[in-house]
């Protein structure tokens, strides 16, 4: 199973007879792609808040979605870089 969180979705069965368990499936979803949603939602509602007119609302929310992503991807390597120099310490 890919590292992440699950996400539980519960999908109904036709025929299926009242007070039967429901079956579901589990969704995996990444850290980076919880991330980037993260991302998606708050660049839109910064770009909303701060500027005026909606090109300026889009320029601006499109800035900070690749400033989210870019800071993510930048601190995952340096998390890796800090991890892999103190295993070799050990």
């Amino acid at each position: 199973m890919a590292k992440g969180f699950s996400l539980r979705v519960e999908t109904g069965v036709r025929g299926q007879q009242p007070g039967e368990a429901v079956p579901y499936r589990e969704e995996v979803v990444t850290r980076f792609a919880a991330i980037l949603l993260f991302a998606l939602f708050a660049s839109n509602l910064f770009g909303i808040a701060v500027r005026e007119t909606p090109l300026r609302m889009f320029r601006f929310g499109t800035y900070c979605i690749v400033l989210f992503a870019d800071s993510a991807i930048a601190l995952s390597r340096l998390m890796f870089v800090i991890l892999r120099k103190a295993s070799e310490l050990r």
